[in-house]
C-alpha cells in the first residue's frame, strides 16, 4: 500500500470525476453549520455536481459528533449510517448517527 488517509485533488480533477456520483459524503471539523449555500459560496462549481443538483449530500461534523471517538470500536454503527444513505429501503428505521442530509 503506497499510501493512507486524504489526498488532496485540484477542482478540476474532483468536478471531472464526481460530477455524475450518486452520493456526497463530507466529513469535517467546524464551528459552523454547512449548508448548500455555503458550500456553493467556497466554490461556485460544487452547483454542477449531481448530489448538489439532487440535494444528496451528507454532512459529518467531527466537532459535534464523535465520529472518531465511537467509530474504530464501533465500526457496525458506521456501516448502519453507510446503508442507510445509499439503500435506505433496507433500513427504513435507522435514525442517522454519524451523518446528517445537508440542508
Amino acid at each position: 500500500r503506497k499510501g493512507a488517509g486524504s489526498v488532496s485533488l485540484p477542482l478540476e480533477t474532483v468536478v471531472a470525476k464526481g460530477h455524475e456520483a450518486d452520493i456526497w459524503l463530507i466529513k469535517y471539523g467546524a464551528n459552523h453549520t454547512l449548508s448548500y449555500e455555503t458550500l456553493a459560496g467556497e466554490q461556485a462549481a460544487y452547483r454542477s455536481l449531481r448530489p448538489w443538483r439532487e440535494r444528496r449530500v451528507f454532512v459529518c461534523n467531527t466537532l459535534t459528533v464523535p465520529y472518531y471517538e465511537e467509530t474504530p470500536f464501533r465500526p457496525d454503527l458506521l456501516l448502519r449510517d453507510m446503508v442507510k444513505i445509499f439503500h435506505p429501503e433496507v433500513l427504513p428505521h435507522h435514525h442517522l448517527r454519524y451523518y446528517a442530509p445537508l440542508r
